[in-house]
């Protein structure tokens, strides 16, 4: 892993609940060096929204992901939340 690898966290830990990140959410590493088998990780939300939190996440915890997967994996959560919000389902 390095400095912008966009990552997945792949567990759910209350270390990182109480920060409102969870299991599946993407970030990217946003520091050039692991400390202690950690990266600080900023997730982001989607669009121009200020970002949920900037975390030391376990390298163990996290999964780099392409921009592609990102991207099919941002579109479809944008798609399912229209699709709820608009009572199409």
């Amino acid at each position: 892993m390095k400095e912008y690898d966009q990552v997945e966290l792949i567990v759910e830990k209350e270390c990182y609940a109480k920060d409102d990140v969870h299991i599946g959410m993407v970030g990217w590493i946003c520091n050039e060096q692991r400390v202690n088998g950690q990266w600080l990780v900023s997730f982001d939300q989607y669009g121009e929204l200020p970002e949920i939190a900037c975390i030391s996440v376990k390298e163990v915890d996290l999964k780099v992901i392409t921009p592609s997967q990102y991207d099919v994996k941002r579109n479809t959560k944008i798609l399912e939340d229209w699709v709820e919000c608009s009572g199409l389902d």
